[in-house]
């Protein structure tokens, strides 16, 4: 079982330099890969999107922060072509 964090470029503003959490939610998944596959059709599809979470759909640019408690904390930022991991201090 894999806990992450959602967090979304804000929308507003010129400079986008910032993020907001958006939800914290736990899923069942294999890998990062899966985690991040449910993630993305939980976003991308209106009835999925969980209730009690600020979010919009999910789009390019957005950061995903998947916690593993003691092995970790791992950041993703969804590009064009693929979800790319990132280095915390890009985030911030």
């Amino acid at each position: 079982m894999l806990n992450f964090t959602t967090l979304h470029i804000l929308e507003f503003g010129y400079f986008q330099d910032r993020y907001r959490q958006v939800c914290r939610l736990t899923v069942t998944a294999a890998d990062h890969h899966e985690a991040l596959s449910i993630l993305y059709r939980m976003f991308n599809v209106a009835d999925l999107i969980p209730k009690n979470c600020q979010a919009r759909f999910m789009g390019t640019g957005d950061i995903v922060l998947i916690d593993e408690g003691r092995k970790g904390q791992t950041y993703y930022r969804l590009c064009p072509d693929d979800w790319k991991r990132v280095e915390r201090q890009l985030v911030c």
